[in-house]
């Protein structure tokens, strides 16, 4: 199961937009790895765009892993350096960062947490935004 960061690109001068930095639940899933993930590729520029055109930043997938949160479906990117990597490698990556990605009781759960991620990426597309919000936690 994954979700893609699908993205419109604003314009170059746009600002950080407001709704960004207000509410409880954005400061909570600002701290989130994947969101880290996320806004630290846009900074460095290693995303990927797709055949349609739009950009992707982590393409989340969930794992069932011993070696992540004891097992419990587990959220992990699958976008590195610019590249979709396979679930082998992006199980790989994950194990070996030791970031304690999110995870809950069922697959259901963390798919409603991943949607609700991404509802907060959308609006962060440019280099100079994403610095922003990183400097911004």
């Amino acid at each position: 199961m994954g979700n893609q960061s699908k993205i419109k690109l604003p314009p170059k001068d746009a600002s950080l937009p407001k709704k960004e930095l207000q509410g409880s639940e954005f400061k909570k899933l600002k701290k989130d790895p994947i969101m880290q993930h996320h806004f630290r590729n846009i900074a460095l520029g290693k995303t990927k765009t797709d055949e349609r055109g739009n950009l992707n930043t982590v393409r989340t997938i969930q794992v069932d892993n011993p070696k992540l949160n004891k097992g419990k479906p587990t959220l992990i990117p699958t976008v590195y350096n610019g590249r979709e990597v396979s679930q082998e490698e992006a199980v790989e990556k994950a194990i070996k960062s030791k970031i304690k990605y999110p995870s809950r009781n069922t697959h259901a759960q963390l798919r409603y947490y991943d949607q609700r991620l991404h509802t907060f990426m959308n609006d962060i597309t440019t280099k100079e935004q994403a610095r922003s919000f990183m400097r911004s936690r």
